[in-house]
C-alpha cells in the first residue's frame, strides 16, 4: 500500500504504520529512507545508534510500546532533502524478517504555517491574556513574544512556554498577560516561533476599549455677538460628542471631524452677552459619558450699549502691530491728497497762462480789420 504525506520544512511528519499480525510480537523495526540505489538507515527500535547521521535525533516511534500495533514514526525537523520514499522492515521474536509493502512517500515543502495568536476583546483597566500557539504539533519550538506598544520600546518575552498533547502528539503554547490601559491600544504584539532551522511569525495590533478622554486644548470664544466652541475627545470606540446647552438653539452649525481615536466638535452660536460663562462638552461610546466644564473666552464684544469710552479703551488695546499698519495707511493717504493739489494747482496756472496769450492774440487781430476795410472804402 503507498501512502503520500506532505509537511512543511521546519516542522515535522507522521508516518503512519498501523499494523496486525498472528506471527506474535514484533522484537523490533526498522525504517529505511530509499536514497536512489542506497538504503538508508533512519531509525531502527532496537538499537537507534545505527541510524544515518543525517537523521539522529530526529527520528522517535509515535508510541513507545509496539503492543499496540501501531509502528508510526515522527521526523522532526524536517528539510526539504527529507522528501523520498520509506519503507518499515519487522523483525520477530522467531527468527523471521518481515518487509512490509507498504511504502510511504514524504514531500517537504517550504515553511508557510504561521503560528496562531488569539487576542480576546481587551478593555482598560482589566486583565488580559494573549495565546499564542505554534503551528504543527511539533518538538523543539521556542516560542518568543515582541512587544511594540504605542510609543513605547520594542521589547521580548520569552516566558510562560508550555507543552501541551493532542493526538499524542506534543505541541507547544505560550501565554501573555498584562494589564490593559489607553497606551496599549494601536500597539502591536507577534507571536515569533522558532525551530531548529526555520523561524515564522504573526503579529496583530491591539485594540483596547476605553472611555472619553475631553482634552484640555478644548475651548470656547466669543467674537463679533458669535460663540465658537471646540471639543476635543479621545477614546475608543470612536466617541461621539454633544452640546447640551448650546444645541437648543433654534439655529447653530455644527462640524465633526474625526481622526482615529481623536474627535474635533466645532459648534457655532449666536452670542449677544458679554460675560465669562462655562459651557458643557458631553463626549461618550459603549464604555460610557464623560463631560467636562469648556471655559468661555470673550474676544471681543461688539453690543449696542457700549460706550464710546468702551469703544475708545478697545482701540487702544488694539495690536501695535495693527495701529502701526493704520497709520501707515492714513500718512500715505494724506501724502496722495497733498501731492494731488499740488498738481491741480501747476495744471490750473498753466492753463490761465495759455488763456490770457490767447486773449492778446484775439484783441490784436480784431483792431486790424477795421483799419483796413477803412482803406478800401
Amino acid at each position: 500500500v503507498k501512502r503520500n504525506v506532505s509537511a512543511q520544512a521546519g516542522l515535522c511528519v507522521v508516518l503512519p504504520c498501523p499494523f496486525t499480525t498472528d506471527d506474535g510480537d514484533f522484537e523490533s523495526i526498522t525504517w529505511y529512507k530509499h536514497d536512489g540505489n542506497v538504503n538508508k538507515t533512519i531509525f531502527d527500535s532496537s538499537n537507534n545508534t545505527k541510524a544515518d547521521s543525517e537523521f539522529k535525533g530526529r527520528v522517535s516511534l509515535f508510541e513507545s510500546d509496539l503492543k499496540n500495533k501501531n509502528c508510526s514514526i515522527i521526523i522532526n525537523d524536517l528539510t526539504k532533502s527529507d522528501s523520498g520514499s520509506y519503507q518499515v522492515v519487522f523483525k520477530t521474536e522467531t527468527p523471521c524478517t518481515l518487509i512490509s509493502d507498504a511504502n510511504v512517500t514524504v514531500t517537504v515543502t517550504e515553511l508557510s504555517e504561521r503560528p496562531t495568536l488569539e487576542i480576546p476583546e481587551i478593555t482598560e483597566g482589566q486583565q488580559t491574556t494573549l495565546t499564542c500557539s505554534a503551528p504543527g504539533l511539533c518538538n523543539g519550538s521556542t516560542i518568543t513574544w515582541i512587544w511594540s506598544g504605542s510609543g513605547q520600546s520594542v521589547y521580548e518575552i520569552k516566558e510562560n512556554n508550555t507543552e501541551f498533547k493532542s493526538k499524542n502528539q506534543t505541541g507547544f503554547k505560550s501565554t501573555l498577560t498584562f494589564n490593559a490601559s489607553a497606551k496599549h491600544n494601536g500597539g502591536q504584539v507577534t507571536c515569533k516561533v522558532t525551530f531548529k532551522s526555520v523561524t515564522t511569525n504573526e503579529t496583530k495590533t491591539l485594540n483596547v476599549k476605553y472611555a472619553p478622554r475631553i482634552l484640555n486644548d478644548s475651548n470656547c470664544s466669543a467674537q463679533s455677538k458669535v460663540l465658537t466652541c471646540v471639543c476635543i475627545s479621545e477614546g475608543f470606540p470612536s466617541p461621539t460628542i454633544k452640546w447640551p446647552h448650546l444645541e437648543s438653539h433654534t439655529e447653530y452649525c455644527v462640524t465633526t471631524n474625526v481622526s482615529n481615536t481623536r474627535v474635533t466638535s466645532t459648534i457655532t452660536v449666536s452670542h449677544d452677552h458679554c460675560q465669562n460663562t462655562t459651557i458643557e462638552c458631553v463626549s461618550s461610546n459603549s464604555i460610557r459619558n464623560t463631560s467636562s466644564n469648556v471655559s468661555l473666552i470673550i474676544k471681543e464684544c461688539n453690543v449696542n450699549s457700549s460706550s464710546s469710552e468702551e469703544k475708545n479703551n478697545n482701540l487702544y488695546k488694539q495690536d501695535p502691530k495693527v495701529i502701526a499698519a493704520t497709520l501707515r495707511g492714513f500718512l500715505i493717504c494724506l501724502i496722495g491728497i497733498i501731492l494731488s493739489a499740488v498738481v491741480a494747482f501747476l495744471v490750473t496756472k498753466s492753463n490761465r497762462k495759455n488763456w490770457r496769450r490767447s486773449e492778446n492774440l484775439e484783441t490784436v487781430t480784431t483792431e486790424a480789420v477795421p483799419m483796413v476795410m477803412h482803406i478800401i472804402s
